[in-house]
């Protein structure tokens, strides 16, 4: 069993220099082959590039948005003994 992803973690992912770089590249290379195809600079692998602009468009989103994200059971225990 995968283990739930933490709110803590997930917010100190997001804030992450390598996760911050990974997805500006990651943003940027899409924004790259999109200007490709604009231009006409695939020639007969258009589908490819199409293919390539969705999946990174799928990394990004799904690294941006799609975790689910739990209260750290821990924390609560501590609220409960501070009262």
């Amino acid at each position: 069993m995968i283990e739930p992803v933490l709110k803590q973690d997930w917010q100190h992912w997001k804030l992450d220099p390598v996760t911050k770089k990974f997805l500006h590249d990651v943003n940027a290379l899409r924004e790259n082959y999109k200007e490709g195809l604009a231009e006409g600079a695939y020639g007969d692998q258009i589908q490819l590039y199409q293919g390539m602009c969705q999946a990174l468009r799928d990394v990004i989103e799904y690294a941006s948005h799609t975790f689910e994200v739990v209260e750290d059971p821990q924390e609560e225990t501590k609220d409960v003994e501070a009262d």
